[in-house]
This record gives structure tokens, C-alpha cells and sequence, in this order.
């Protein structure tokens, strides 16, 4: 997988990235840093959805919905 890739599918646009130049190099790094905390963070929220469903799976299995 490429950087490209991974921004694109988590939301982020690698085009923004790469117009900004590489006079922004900090300034890109930042962005980076902050989209990995917002995709860490969502990650995060999709667990607990996960385990919610499991739980109400596991409720209907066993007849208690």
C-alpha cells in the first residue's frame, strides 16, 4: 500500500499533500500527525460499535433480544 492509497482510503487527499511543495515539509508532517490521531480516534469509535453489535448478536442468538 502506498501513501497515496492509505490517505485516500482514510480520507485524507494526497493531491493537498503533494501541491503544498516541499518547502512545507513541517507543516505537512503536522497534517499527517493529525489525521492519524482522527483516524486512531475512529478506529477507536468502530470498535466500540463492534462490540455493541457483538453484544446484540450474542443477545439474539441466545434468544433474548
Amino acid at each position: 500500500m502506498t501513501i497515496q492509497e492509505a490517505a485516500q482510503r482514510s480520507g485524507l487527499s494526497a493531491h493537498t499533500l503533494r501541491r503544498m511543495g516541499q518547502h512545507t515539509a513541517d507543516e505537512r508532517r503536522r497534517m499527517l500527525e493529525l489525521h492519524r490521531e482522527r483516524v486512531r480516534a475512529r478506529i477507536a469509535q468502530l470498535g466500540q460499535d463492534l462490540e455493541v453489535l457483538d453484544y446484540k448478536i450474542d443477545n439474539y442468538r441466545r434468544g433474548q433480544a
